[in-house]
């Protein structure tokens, strides 16, 4: 540590000429350091664990806990930066079981750092940064049963280092940067049970490595294996783990011992099977005859497969998870899974099968899932499930087929999920789907379906999910859909015209219909009959013109969806036996009035935008004593009548926004005393009555933007001391009266801008919780010196698009939280020195397109974490960005282009896109060159030398190519020597 301070030094003092003073200085600090003494603490009752917050190690420091040390079994290290774990720094802890020192920047251990701990367990070092695991380190862990050392930066393990460690169960050293491990890594490491060495690069695999371990899994996933011999792994391996390599061959196949074996992610594109030799193999093994192999899981997605090799699957008879999709395979033989009697769940999705022999699963009793999903199947064989007695689940989305009959299904009379979605199926026979009495779900959305045959399904008394989406069907009749079991039935997306008396009458226990876009002209009072247990009902999307006693058998809806069709006209009576409705849809038709509504007590939510409604008449929603939303957006309301909203007590949200409106009624919001949010953007309002707020009180949004208003009422805010969110943009707003807005004190977001403002004052003094004002595009001339004083929270002000010609000294005083200012496109000609001395928050200031002839480098030196400067198109003819870096202690980026730049170094800078801090200096020209945008990237430029000193003088100098210093260089000098209280002279 402190021959790094002293480097530091030696380079900032170089041009000092101080450098062998401050080496003694040096010498004797070295000398005269102390011990220092961390204390942990516990965590509650529980007084055997500890956490050590913030910690850093020297070789004299020492650990102490507020409670009795013998007793401590856990310590865990929390946010600390300790790099060197010197020898016995937690001797006190002799009775230690747990040690967890994670993400704390260790690049090294001390070889006697664990010497004290007898009985540790468990010990945890994962994310750091250590690259060597040296010999002696863990030798007096005997004990030790768990070691995680992954996420660190470990590249060697020395040959011995974990020799001594006897009862290890576990060890971690996945994410590291292991290219290769000793044979004897491992060895005489009997107890050791799991071994994760995933996430690093090695490359090969020794046969001893494993050999005389008793592990039963090993992880080697996402390395750089490109072959691997199984015989490598001893005969416990039972999970072993090689997918994500870049494997193209195995050697001694199959893996006789492995119960889980994942190869998926690789690269095996060719297996040629010779018995006990899988592949992809070069190398034949001859110690096995007749291998019987114990795996139960075989992953083999996402390789190279265009067959299934002869002997490939012939030796897994307790096989039951096989994954081969994302594979080349083309087509399926009668031997490829002949002998996985075993076989639960077939996995052949995302290959490119288009042949599939009839006899292909005649083995597979057991099958519970097979997906073919994602292939080129355009047909099937008709026995081609005869002997999948037990599968439950068929996946045949996204294929080619074209045609089912009746006999595919006939024997699979223990399916509860069939997929056939995305195909082109154009007609379902009688019989297709008969007897499956545990079919769940049965999906066919997406084919070319445009008739369904009377008796297409029969006897499916567990039918409760049917997707018949994107086909097309004209014509359903009540006799195709005999299956009162179905719950959820979804009819989009066909070319359903007429729907007839009880079409669905006989599906009596129907929740949910979706029929969107069909094209659908009129319903019959009668549609719907016999669906008394209908909860959702979607026309979306169709044709509808008129909306009559449609429903009046629908008792128990709860949410109907009727927008965007063409209705003109809802019946009086539509919707009166609806006691259940508690969402009405209906934005997106050619209502011309809001419909009689009055006996829906329990809707919350109704949404009539973009209609052509032209007035609200009084009692329009009388008797909706529960609405929560109200939409009334997109219309043509003109007029509203005073009592309109009345008894809506509810109400917490009305939308009027894009309407004609250009009066609201004194009193017409007075008993929304629950409303919070509140839209009347975009009308043509010129006046608000001064009372219309006062029984707002809960609201916390009001939008009354893109108006055209041209004055507030000092009391219309008086009452909505809850408020958070004011737009009052888009107006023609010139004057804010004294008081307007002195009871929001929750307001957080105000937006003025796009007015007519001239003077801004105190009118936001009371505004303490104000986190974003936005004033842009106004015509403000005059800023008052306490017009922002008291914000305290403010993050976001914007200034810009005015016509401000100076800003006051203090106008940005006590902004302590402002990240965000932007005055450009203004007036200003000058900034005075401390303007920005208190917005220590402020990451980006924009003073652009204003009239600076000059800028003081210091007056942004209060601004700690400016990160971004725009000074474009200003009159600035000299400036030295390095300056201003030096000033802050940091690097930013400065936008300077469009100034008519006449000193040396910014021509360079414009013409080069790079700072050299230590090459060029001010200097007058009369040449100047056009300006260009230029990012000051001063974190990305990377030190080049060690001369420091940074010149400032109006006389040119020579580069020095051997001493150079870019401005890397300058931000870490000018913090230290903030530091240290070092005066450049």
């Amino acid at each position: 540590m402190i021959s790094s301070w002293y480097k530091t030094f030696k380079q900032i003092l170089h041009f000092k000429g101080q450098e062998a003073i401050w080496c003694c200085i040096f010498a004797i600090f070295a000398r005269i350091s102390y011990a220092k003494t961390f204390t942990c603490i516990t965590n509650g009752d529980n007084q055997e664990t500890i956490y050590c917050n913030n910690i850093t190690f020297t070789e004299t420091d020492n650990i102490t806990a507020q409670t009795e040390e013998a007793n401590v079994k856990e310590i865990r290290f929390i946010n600390s930066n300790i790099e060197h774990i010197p020898k016995k720094i937690l001797q006190r802890f002799n009775k230690l079981e747990k040690l967890y020192v994670t993400d704390a920047e260790i690049t090294t251990i001390h070889e006697d750092a664990f010497s004290t701990f007898n009985g540790l367990k468990e010990l945890r070092l994962q994310n750091n940064c250590i690259k060597l695991i040296e010999n002696k380190t863990l030798d007096q862990l005997e004990t030790l049963e768990v070691l995680d050392l992954s996420e660190n930066c470990v590249e060697r393990i020395e040959e011995g280092a974990f020799r001594n460690l006897k009862n290890l169960q576990r060890i971690l050293l996945y994410d590291n940067d292991i290219d290769n491990l000793h044979p004897e890594t491992f060895f005489e490491l009997n107890a050791l049970k799991n071994i994760d060495l995933s996430d690093n690069s090695i490359s090969f695999i020794h046969s001893l490595l494993f050999s005389n371990l008793k592990v039963r899994n090993v992880s080697l996933s996402s390395n750089s294996l490109s072959t691997i011999d199984l015989l490598a792994f001893p005969m416990t391996v039972e999970i072993l783990s090689l997918q994500n390599n870049n494997l193209t061959s195995i050697i001694n196949w199959p893996p006789t011992h492995v119960v889980d074996l994942d190869l998926s992610n690789n690269f095996i594109s060719n297996v040629r099977g010779v018995k006990e030799i899988f592949s992809i193999f070069n190398i034949l093994s001859t110690n096995v005859t007749e291998p019987h192999p114990r795996t139960q899981s075989l992953k083999f997605d996402n390789n190279r497969l265009s067959e299934i090799p002869e002997d490939f699957l012939a030796y897994f008879t307790e096989l039951r998870v096989l994954h081969l999709s994302n594979n080349l395979l083309v087509s399926l033989t009668d031997a490829d899974f002949a002998h996985l009697y075993s076989l639960t769940d077939l996995h052949l999705n995302y290959n490119k099968l288009h042949l599939i022999a009839e006899k292909a699963f005649v083995n597979l009793h057991m099958l519970t899932t097979l997906d073919m999903s994602s292939n080129d199947l355009r047909s099937l064989p008709d026995d081609i499930f005869m002997f999948l007695t037990n599968v439950q689940n068929i996946y045949l989305a996204d294929n080619q087929i074209n045609n089912i009959s009746s006999k595919h299904f006939k024997h699979t009379k223990a399916l509860t999920q069939l997929i056939l979605r995305n195909n082109k199926i154009a007609m379902l026979p009688r019989d297709t789907f008969t007897n499956l009495v545990f079919l769940q779900l049965l999906n066919l959305e997406g084919n070319n379906i445009k008739e369904l045959q009377v008796g297409w399904v029969r006897n499916l008394p567990s039918l409760t999910t049917l997707h018949l989406q994107k086909n097309s069907i004209k014509f359903i009749f009540k006799e195709q859909f005999n299956i009162p079991s179905i719950q959820y039935l979804d009819l989009a997306n066909n070319q359903l015209r007429i729907i007839g008396d009880g079409f669905l009458q006989f599906v009596v226990n129907l929740e949910t219909l979706d029929m969107n876009n069909n094209g659908i002209l009129n319903l019959s009072e009668a549609s719907f009959s016999g669906l008394s247990k209908l909860t959702y009902l979607s026309l979306k999307n169709n044709s509808l013109s008129t909306i009559g006693q449609h429903f009046e058998h629908t008792p128990s809806l709860s949410i109907l969806d009727l927008s965007h069709n063409s209705i003109s006209h809802i019946s009086d009576s539509a919707f009166i036996n609806l006691h259940s409705l508690t969402k009405v849809h209906l934005y997106g038709n050619a209502i011309g009035y809001a419909p009689n509504m009055t006996y829906l007590e329990n809707v919350a939510y109704l949404y009539l935008l973009n209609n052509s409604i032209e007035v609200i008449k009084s009692g329009s929603f009388e008797g909706m004593r529960k609405l929560e939303h109200l939409y009334l957006g997109g219309n043509k309301i003109r007029n509203i009548s005073s009592d309109a909203f009345n008894k809506l007590s509810l109400l917490v949200q009305l939308d009027l926004t894009q309407n004609l409106i250009e009066r609201i009624p004194d009193y017409v919001f007075d008993d929304l005393m629950l409303l919070q949010k509140l839209f009347l953007e975009a009308n043509r309002l010129t006046t608000l009555p001064p009372m219309i707020f006062n029984n707002l009180v809960s609201v916390v949004l009001i939008d009354v933007s893109r108006n055209f208003l041209r004055s507030i009422p000092g009391s219309l805010f008086q009452n909505t001391t809850s408020l958070s969110s004011l737009n009052l943009a888009d107006n023609l707003i010139d004057s804010i009266d004294p008081g307007t807005f002195n009871n929001l004190a929750n307001l957080r977001y105000l937006y003025l801008q796009n007015n007519h403002l001239r003077t801004i004052g105190d009118h936001f003094r009371d505004l303490q919780f104000l986190s974003v004002l936005q004033l842009s595009n106004n015509s403000v001339e005059l800023l008052s010196t306490n017009a922002f004083v008291l914000l305290r929270s403010l993050t976001w002000l914007l200034l810009n698009d005015n016509e401000i010609k100076a800003l006051p000294l203090t106008i940005f005083d006590n902004l302590a939280s402002l990240r965000y200012l932007n005055v450009t496109n203004n007036l200003i000609s000058s900034l005075e020195i401390g303007l920005f001395d208190d917005l220590h928050s402020v990451t980006h200031l924009y003073l652009g397109n204003n009239t600076l002839t000059k800028v003081d480098e210091h007056v942004f030196a209060g601004i700690e974490k400016l990160e971004v400067l725009d000074l474009s198109h200003n009159k600035l003819q000299c400036l030295n960005p390095c300056h201003i870096a030096q000033h802050l202690g940091r690097g930013i980026f400065v936008t300077h282009d469009g100034n008519p730049w006449e000193c040396i170094f910014m021509q360079n800078a414009e013409r080069t896109r790079h700072v050299d801090c230590d090459s060029y200096v001010i200097q007058k020209t009369q040449t100047t060159e056009s300006g260009k945008k230029f990012h000051f990237d001063y974190d990305y430029d990377t030190a080049v030398g060690n001369k420091t000193n940074i010149v400032e003088t109006t006389t040119s100098i020579v580069k020095n190519e051997s001493n150079k210093c870019v401005l890397t260089n300058v931000i870490l000098i000018v913090s230290f020597l903030k530091i240290n209280r070092i005066v450049e002279p």
